[in-house]
């Protein structure tokens, strides 16, 4: 090879490799409502409008932060993705028929969704909708006034994560349908028909305060796949504070208050569904609600 084409080959490899780097996607991007355009590149500087801009302008498994408050959503995430309202804070108010944030990733990829409000103003149909992820994070998130579901789970096996998040004046809180694996922590559910329920798959719920809805826990009809594991969670003035509804499911109790409730413990199927631990504790539910099963027939009041 001559001198000549060493040199123009050297010269092509270069270029390459700068228009490479000028159109690789950023890691890190940013949106404001004080100053955001989607027409910006998402710098700290330049900030994104929407949070739909920004996932669509990071990189696979990069982060969105926010710079200043605003209303950033509706979202669909279809890749590995960070979103953090941080200090600030992140609202995303949907009021169509679609879900505020639609996650149809791929099987191994994490979504992060963190410090954000999502309202669905008495009008949304959903709050978040999960149909595909490898793992799912929502931390410190409120989720209120949606028609029909704050989480949904479903299509896909997931694994689930909700720590410190509130969930109010849905028809549903969390309603799992997919052989998924959720776990809820430090969750409060309130004023909803149904705050948590497993169709399918296993939901844990601990440190959780379930109260005001008509349906605390609830293994639903139309599956004998679903359970339920809660543990110390307070669960008071619901109408049916744990209702296993169809033959085969499992709710299992253990260190949990369940008090002023109309029913406590509601278990359709003798000999039941329900499987209580001897420490949970149990007062001022007046109605009855059928067999309770092993491995204790009788919550002791402590």
């Amino acid at each position: 090879m001559s001198i000549r084409s060493v040199m123009l080959a050297s010269v092509a490899i270069a270029l390459f490799a700068t228009v490479s780097s000028a159109t690789a996607l950023p890691t890190h991007t940013w949106v404001s409502g004080a100053n955001g355009s989607d027409s910006n590149p998402g710098t700290r500087a330049q900030p994104f409008a929407t949070f739909q801009a920004a996932v669509n302008g990071t990189a696979a498994g990069g982060l969105v932060s926010v710079a200043d408050p605003g209303d950033f959503g509706p979202i669909s995430i279809s890749k590995a993705i960070t979103i953090d309202g941080g200090g600030v804070g992140g609202d995303l108010t949907s009021t169509g028929s679609t879900a505020a944030i639609s996650i149809q990733a791929g099987t191994t990829d994490v979504v992060r969704l963190r410090h954000l409000v999502i309202s669905g103003l008495g009008q949304g149909s959903v709050g978040t909708d999960v149909a595909k992820a490898g793992l799912v994070v929502v931390k410190d998130r409120t989720i209120e006034d949606f028609t029909n579901v704050g989480i949904g789970i479903d299509t896909t096996p997931t694994d689930i994560v909700v720590k410190n998040t509130t969930i109010t004046n849905c028809t549903a809180g969390i309603f799992q349908t997919s052989l998924s694996r959720a776990s809820l922590e430090g969750v409060t559910i309130s004023h909803t028909i149904v705050a948590v329920t497993s169709v399918a798959g296993v939901i844990t719920v601990s440190n959780s305060v379930i109260t005001q809805n008509s349906t605390g826990l609830e293994t639903s009809s139309g599956s004998s796949n679903g359970a339920i594991n809660a543990e110390s969670c307070i669960l008071s003035f619901n109408t049916d504070a744990v209702s296993a509804e169809t033959p085969g499911t499992t709710i299992r109790l253990s260190n949990n208050d369940i008090f002023d409730n109309s029913t406590g413990i509601k278990a359709t199927f003798s000999p039941g569904n329900v499987a209580p631990a001897g420490n949970n504790k149990k007062a001022g539910n007046p109605g009855t609600g059928g067999t309770v099963g092993a491995p204790n027939s009788t919550i002791r009041i402590q």
